[in-house]
């Protein structure tokens, strides 16, 4: 079957040191290259509370082996993406995961409708060409309440999506399309478009944690996670049923 995408990332609280190294990080992204070939890319919150991301529109295998000999510290937070391009050129790296805009950034898998009329509700100029990019300016201009209103009452389609937001709170959101989390040890949650990614991670640094098959669960379908930027709060568990959302007959997300 065909894949569409891959999504990951990882959020820490402020008092745990553990960090994802930059092979785990590599070893994630190759993980998912089965999803998406196109692009590949990272946006990682900062020890000093900096956004620091790279793309580029490279496979997933040859991104990795950049990513094992950057300098770019891995902090708390972060996202990632492995990408099959539908719309929007990944030659144009604006295109590309994650999309960061106004300091915030977002990852997504899936394809969006209706979001040429959407630019126009918004009364702002698309930043990018790729249907992802009116995702983050959502939440970005409106807040996640009304951001996440805006995208299951004006765009059609479907997405799972995995945004750090400027105050470094998390959303989580997911209609239809995989999205995985696991707690591998306390204060710290990893997720991914795949289950094996875990055992992934597990294995580019054995000895810190194992994975407990069972204790992988899914992001509820519809729904949304808003976690506070300490991780100490669920701010919000919402409905995240996209209007007009489908899926493909002939792809799994």
């Amino acid at each position: 079957m065909e894949t569409i995408c891959g999504i990951g990332g990882w959020f820490i609280k402020p008092e745990v040191s553990w960090r994802p190294t930059n092979n785990q990080v590599a070893d994630w992204l190759v993980s998912l290259e089965s999803r998406g070939k196109d692009a590949s890319g990272y946006a990682t919150i900062c020890d000093d509370g900096l956004l620091r991301y790279s793309k580029l529109d490279i496979e997933p295998k040859k991104f990795a082996d950049f990513l094992r000999n950057d300098t770019t510290p891995i902090g708390r937070i972060g996202i990632l993406h492995t990408r099959k391009w539908t719309i929007g050129k990944p030659e144009d790296n604006s295109n590309n995961h994650p999309i960061i805009y106004k300091g915030h950034a977002l990852v997504h898998n899936g394809g969006i409708r209706n979001y040429e009329e959407a630019w126009e509700k918004l009364k702002i100029n698309p930043i990018a060409e790729v249907d992802s990019s009116i995702l983050v300016v959502a939440l970005a201009e409106l807040g996640v309440d009304e951001g996440i209103k805006f995208i299951t009452t004006q765009l059609g389609g479907s997405a799972t999506l995995a945004a750090i937001l400027k105050d470094h709170s998390i959303v989580l959101a997911r209609d239809s399309n995989p999205l995985f989390l696991y707690k591998p040890m306390p204060g710290v949650l990893l997720w991914s478009s795949c289950k094996t990614t875990f055992l992934t991670i597990s294995a580019s640094q054995p000895g810190e944690f194992g994975v407990v098959w069972d204790s992988i669960y899914e992001v509820p379908n519809l729904k949304y996670i808003h976690l506070s930027s300490d991780g100490n709060s669920l701010t919000h568990l919402g409905s995240f049923n996209i209007h007009g959302s489908y899926n493909y007959p002939n792809h799994y997300w």
